[in-house]
């Protein structure tokens, strides 16, 4: 059976000043090609989620909360935690459930930064700063923005075989720290681009969106295509 990819809902405004909280459809068809069937994961507060307070506008989850969310997350095999501008607390929760369950997780760009700060027990915004590099991180428009260097000691090389790979940017801040998590792919200019859990069997962090460049970039593809794996691995086991 095909391994079930919950992918974690993002708040994105709209017309007449109103929210939706939607999913990244280039994330949705590299499940679906990985051989994934994906499903959305939504908040299980009955809130509003806009932009206050970077992103944090809503209360912590209540303990019923937390067990829909867990609920919700258990129907999965794996989780994606997408990019966006604005986390949440239950970004956080389904983040630091998945570590502590040994779920298999991806986080693509702002979800590479939740995942830090779990690591660190502490919110994104108190885990990141602003980057104020040579180098332009924040190009919407470019389809690969640099070179990063990736650690040969790393699930990411073992994934993609390569020390070296050019990738797209569209970001403005940087994690600042890890606790368990390690560093294992950089920018020229010391920027993290990549993190791993090395106690889980799949817990990885990308600062870039892979999920942009599936189509075409077979790095990109085997990223995808080894997360699912690792999910259908979860899938057997139950």
């Amino acid at each position: 059976m095909k391994p079930i990819i919950g992918i974690v809902g993002r708040t994105n405004k709209v017309k007449y000043n109103k929210y939706n909280i939607f999913v990244n459809d280039n994330h949705r068809r590299a499940v679906i090609e990985s051989g994934g069937i994906p499903i959305a994961i939504l908040p299980t507060q009955n809130d509003e989620y806009e932009k206050k307070d970077n992103g944090k506008t809503n209360n912590p989850l209540t303990k019923e909360e937390q067990n829909d969310l867990i609920r919700v997350i258990n129907l999965c095999d794996g989780i994606i935690l997408q990019g966006g501008y604005y986390s949440y607390y239950y970004d956080e929760f389904v983040a630091k459930y998945c570590l502590d369950n040994d779920i298999p997780i991806l986080g693509t760009c702002l979800g590479a930064q939740v995942l830090a700060a779990v690591d660190c027990n502490t919110s994104r915004m108190k885990n990141v700063a602003l980057i104020n590099t040579k180098i332009n991180h924040k190009q919407y428009d470019i389809e690969y923005a640099h070179d990063i260097n990736i650690n040969k000691e790393s699930l990411l090389y073992r994934i993609i075989g390569k020390d070296r790979i050019k990738v797209n940017s569209r970001h403005k801040y940087s994690i600042v720290s890890l606790n368990n998590a390690k560093i294992i792919a950089e920018c020229e200019d010391g920027i993290i681009e990549a993190i791993e859990f090395p106690d889980n069997k799949f817990a990885l962090g990308v600062q870039w969106h892979p999920e942009d460049l599936f189509e075409k970039d077979e790095n990109m593809i085997k990223i995808f295509k080894s997360f699912i794996d690792f999910a259908q691995t979860k899938e057997n086991i139950n």
